[in-house]
């Protein structure tokens, strides 16, 4: 079965049955300390604290008796079992008492069971928090949202979404499938993508994420459009890294966290937290079989992947939005102006036994 339909049906049931005990199965940077949630609220207490409605373009996203013209909306997509969002809320109170109280927080998730057990974490908070069941795969952000969202927050989302696979085999691109464990069974023909770039403008992404994709397809029908556009990504990236390597393409996430970053409101921002890749070094730094072998991951029923970093941030260029990408412990140690380490927090290693902690990347989008 292809990578992006495996993952699909696989993830939705794993996150909807286990709910919190998701965490007996795998740890999270995020979840495995406050380093990240005091970052997080620093920048968000320098950003929102002491500003008049109209200077922070606060809007009222409905849906609470508890939001007013002078809220900041802040949300959260994919929460787990809510600690994320407590970590940066009682930051936020220790801070900045007044931003505090102004702060109204919605948190969506398609699982309900994960919304249960994050009202629970959030017993002390509630008066603060709004639960929306939504799916970031397949769903619209609730239109009562869009322009109203000052921060949004994203904590190792994006790697569950549907993903597809793409390798060079012999010269041509080829989509891999998976077994119900994340195991490589094979390869299915992509359908002649080669001679669909004859024409094309050469050089359209000779830099991964300073152009923007849209530049090579002037000319080209909109029906066809977004079929080309990835035919074109997977063929320039996977030219990159050479044969034999199967790269993950989180389509999906990356029109999920575009439509979210257009929705912000004026000057707003987005903090993507996930573990992935941000160059070809990081690929064919290692051997072709042994990238291979871990590129899907299972835990319990769950299936994962890397978070294609440079994919995420020509996306995010090519929709118009501002966007940087970085280490999370680089992050960390640039708001909070310290040296930190990953020993310092119970982050453990992977089923698998893959030492994620180099992986981890902070991804700022801003409207």
């Amino acid at each position: 079965m292809k990578g992006a339909q495996r993952m699909g049906e696989a993830n939705s049931s794993y996150y909807r049955k286990k709910g919190k005990r998701i965490y007996s199965d795998f740890k999270t940077y995020a979840h495995s300390g406050k380093l990240l949630a005091q970052a997080n609220a620093k920048e968000f207490c320098e950003k929102f604290g002491g500003k008049t409605s109209g200077e922070a373009n606060f809007g009222n996203a409905g849906g609470s008796g508890g939001v007013s013209k002078d809220s900041v909306l802040v949300a959260e997509f994919g929460v787990g079992n809510g600690k994320f969002v407590l970590d940066f809320l009682e930051e936020v109170k220790k801070k900045d008492a007044t931003l505090y109280a102004r702060t109204h927080y919605v948190l969506f998730d398609f699982s309900e069971r994960m919304l249960s057990d994050s009202q629970k974490t959030l017993a002390a908070h509630l008066e603060k928090c709004e639960f929306v069941e939504f799916d970031a795969s397949n769903e619209k952000l609730p239109a009562e949202f869009v322009g109203k969202i000052n921060y949004a927050r994203m904590n190792e989302l994006l790697d569950d979404l549907p993903c597809e696979f793409y390798a060079l085999e012999n010269g041509e691109v080829v989509e891999a499938e998976f077994d119900a464990d994340g195991r490589l069974t094979g390869f299915a023909g992509v359908g002649g993508l080669a001679q669909d770039f004859e024409g094309v403008e050469d050089g359209a992404f000779e830099n991964w994420d300073e152009e923007k994709p849209k530049s090579a397809l002037s000319g080209i029908g909109e029906a066809d459009a977004g079929q080309l556009q990835r035919a074109l990504l997977a063929e320039e990236f996977l030219q990159r890294v050479g044969e034999g390597y199967i790269l993950p393409f989180n389509f999906v996430a990356c029109e999920f966290a575009c439509e979210l970053g257009k929705a912000l409101a004026k000057d707003g921002m987005c903090d993507i937290f996930d573990y992935g890749f941000a160059s070809a070094e990081d690929i064919v730094s290692q051997p072709s079989h042994m990238w291979n072998e871990n590129i899907v991951r299972e835990f319990d029923g769950q299936l994962t992947t890397d978070l294609n970093v440079p994919l995420l941030c020509a996306f995010a260029k090519s929709a118009g939005l501002k966007v940087q990408a970085e280490g999370q412990k680089e992050y960390v140690e640039s708001v909070l102006g310290k040296k930190v380490s990953i020993e310092d927090t119970k982050y453990s290693r992977s089923a698998r036994g893959i030492g994620e902690s180099d992986m981890f990347y902070h991804v700022r989008i801003v409207r």
